[in-house]
């Protein structure tokens, strides 16, 4: 328990520059467009502050695998220490821009909503059905999904099993997409996964997913060389 600690540790000391450098980017790009949207010369729609910020999920899961993951194993951890205290840090920096999308969101529309027009992902995916706890739940699901999908693609591209099923992945997908047919079949199975009506379902679908692609994660950091 004490090593996973310090793997969250080495995550977090890891992470906040890069944290600081995407926040700091987008708090000042928002700051700007703020005051020209209150002196009128600029009111177009912008997409969400939060929701820009909140893709440093998907640079964390990238920057782990990449950066952290040699480093925790010389400092003594092992694989699985490592693995499971990555993991451990993803549901915290999830749950965490979950509730700060939340915030910036009632914001958006109740505070800037007067001078200025946001998308936002929340409203466009249709998870404030469900009231606070329900946009936290939708966004908790679909964060972990994605995160979960991109550390495996990154820990897999070490390995020529792992490169080769990208691969096939990347081929499918591009194959499924190019045929109307699938790509409406494809899109309204991922709609029912990120978007479902019945929320318990909705989550069992992403977690599910989560849980598959983190597994097949585990199998290459088990091969992985340091």
């Amino acid at each position: 328990m004490t090593r996973i600690r310090g793997v969250m540790i080495g995550a977090h000391s890891l992470l906040k520059l890069y944290l600081f450098i995407v926040v700091g980017l987008e708090g000042l790009h928002f700051l700007i467009n703020s005051i020209l949207g209150i002196s009128g010369l600029n009111q177009n729609p912008e997409v969400s502050a939060g929701n820009i910020a909140t893709s440093f999920l998907l640079l964390m899961a990238i920057i782990l695998p990449i950066l952290l993951f040699k480093r925790i194993l010389n400092l003594g951890a092992s694989r699985g220490e490592y693995y499971i205290g990555s993991i451990a840090t993803y549901l915290l920096f999830t749950v965490i821009f979950s509730l700060f999308n939340i915030v910036w969101y009632l914001l958006e529309i109740n505070v800037f909503v007067n001078y200025k027009t946001y998308f936002n992902i929340i409203e466009i995916l249709n998870w404030d059905q469900h009231g606070i706890w329900g946009m936290f739940i939708y966004q908790f699901g679909a964060y972990l999904l994605a995160i979960s999908l991109f550390n495996f693609v990154v820990i897999s591209l070490k390995s020529k099993l792992g490169i080769v099923l990208s691969l096939i992945i990347a081929g499918g997908l591009s194959a499924v997409l190019s045929i109307k047919a699938l790509r409406v079949v494809f899109v309204d199975g991922l709609m029912d996964i990120i978007m479902n009506p019945n929320i318990v379902v909705g989550t069992m679908l992403t977690l599910v997913a989560s849980v598959f692609f983190f597994a097949i994660g585990w199998y290459f950091i088990s091969k992985k060389e340091i």
